[in-house]
């Protein structure tokens, strides 16, 4: 407990005074990341070999944020190559930042990408949760977005559930785009 205190007491005075090197020193959880959005924009532009178009220093809107996510983001990462780049550097970046505990989701529609469908996506999962289980404890989340169709997602996302190698499930996107009982067997068998 005492250790707790210390460490909140840390947190608070390096946030105050915005010392970052500080921050990054003290442990901490991240609950909730997308794996291609999660990661710093300078490890992709190194990753692409070209400087990308900054987002601006705030969004009116959550939709001005997709805007720039599939403008400027999505033409790079929104591939197999891509995904694997932006999950793994996420959980570096999380490292980096002192996190030892990293929930992110990963949307089920990566899974299509690979040529054995699940195995070849499971076995990434699976091999990144292995390779950095000494340094964090990373809890893959099943991604499924409410802006596609149900009967085409949740067939994917059983998959992972049934894998063992998920923990949870981010529901996402247009909350009214669906309506929650369709996800209610899905929810069951997790």
């Amino acid at each position: 407990m005492a250790s707790t205190n210390l460490d909140s007491r840390r947190f608070q005075t390096a946030l105050r005074e915005g010392d970052l090197p500080s921050l990054a020193l003290i442990p901490k959880s991240d609950l909730h990341i997308h794996s291609i959005l999660g990661t710093r924009i300078e490890r992709v532009e190194t990753w692409v070999g070209s400087p990308l178009r900054r987002p601006p220093s705030r969004m009116s809107s959550f939709h001005e944020m997709v805007e720039y996510a599939h403008d400027v983001l999505y033409p790079y990462t929104l591939s197999r190559a891509g995904f694997e780049f932006t999950a793994k550097s996420a959980i570096q970046d999380a490292i980096d930042d002192g996190v030892i505990k990293l929930e992110m989701s990963l949307d089920v529609r990566f899974m299509t990408m690979y040529d054995s469908v699940p195995d070849g996506f499971l076995a990434f999962v699976d091999s990144v949760k292995k390779s950095t289980a000494s340094k964090i404890d990373f809890r893959p989340e099943v991604g499924i977005s409410k802006d596609r169709d149900p009967a085409n997602e949740i067939p994917l996302a059983s998959l992972c559930v049934a894998s063992g190698i998920f923990l949870s499930i981010d529901l996402y996107g247009n909350e009214t785009a669906q309506p929650p009982d369709r996800y209610r067997e899905l929810y069951a068998d997790a």
